[in-house]
């Protein structure tokens, strides 16, 4: 069954952005981004819509929790909090592998709100300290452990890991 997932790029203090906009913009990571997230449904508050230009994100169905009116679009679907949580009940309870897979991709206070209701995360992580006024809730509190690096890599100084993170622990016996 596939499982809310949450995707996100921060700094090394979980720093995600600062006056509703990214702390930097890494062009591998927007590719893993646009690669993982595409065909799939992405779940995001209201500044995270306003932060990327009120507009749906191209080839993903786009949910945004929100209690104000959205100008309509093809691929994007505004629901309060209490519509969300329904959907994300009935979302969870449907088996079907073929659906498309749901990643939150923020901001702050939905990061906060879903984390634990999750069971992956992809974060790229930057090895620099950033003066950001948001962020990602440290993972290692809410039970995930880092699982793999998927892509080592530097941008303009910046040296920086896309990382797999999730709950589930895989014992073999021997």
């Amino acid at each position: 069954m596939n499982k809310l997932k949450a995707i996100v790029a921060v700094d090394k203090n979980w720093g995600i952005g600062k006056n509703n906009k990214l702390l930097f913009s890494i062009p591998d990571d927007m590719k893993f981004f646009k690669a993982v997230t595409g065909n799939n449904i992405v779940i995001m508050g209201r500044k995270t819509y306003e932060s990327i230009g009120n507009k749906p994100l191209s080839n993903r169905i786009n949910v945004v929790i929100t209690n104000k009116e959205l100008k309509y679009h093809d691929n994007l679907f505004a629901l309060n909090g209490k519509e969300f949580e329904k959907w994300l009940s009935n979302y969870n309870k449907n088996s079907d592998e073929n659906k498309p897979e749901s990643y939150i991709i923020g901001g702050e206070s939905i990061y906060h709100k879903y984390i634990n209701r999750c069971d992956e995360l992809y974060i790229t992580i930057v090895d620099k300290e950033y003066d950001a006024d948001t962020h990602f809730p440290d993972p290692t509190k809410h039970g995930f452990k880092l699982r793999k690096v998927i892509k080592e890599g530097e941008y303009n100084g910046l040296n920086y890991k896309i990382t797999l993170w999730s709950k589930w622990s895989l014992n073999i016996l021997i």
